[in-house]
């Protein structure tokens, strides 16, 4: 897995360009492999070892807070574009949303953020 991802031109990233030679670098870590999930499934994932074993995928995107499509293979899209990524490095295909709560104590020159 490479850690590096190519630049993709403005006028490329647009799903709907043509760019019959992009070739994404697989992102996915060695836990979430097809042969590593067959084996064990992290606490933090689900089973689902690639797209097409995803049941549910109307559901996943009516729920989702980012609108995202899948392509011709049934593998999500990212809703930006291309770039220059592939694979799955999160718990689960399709978004994967989460928040970050920040807490603010005190007044003035005593108020502290906290993450």
């Amino acid at each position: 897995m490479s850690e590096t991802t190519e630049t993709i031109p403005a006028a490329l990233r647009d799903w709907s360009v043509s760019w019959p030679t992009y070739s994404p670098v697989d992102v996915t870590p060695p836990e979430l492999l097809p042969a590593a999930l067959a084996q064990e499934v992290p606490g933090w994932a689900e089973a689902a070892a690639t797209p097409t074993d995803v049941q549910d995928w109307a559901e996943r995107q009516a729920a989702a807070l980012v609108p995202y499509e899948l392509d011709g293979r049934g593998w999500p899209l990212h809703p930006q574009g291309r770039t220059g990524r592939t694979g799955r490095n999160l718990g689960k295909w399709g978004e994967n949303a989460a928040a970050d709560p920040i807490v603010v104590a005190g007044a003035g020159d005593q108020r502290r953020g906290y993450c």
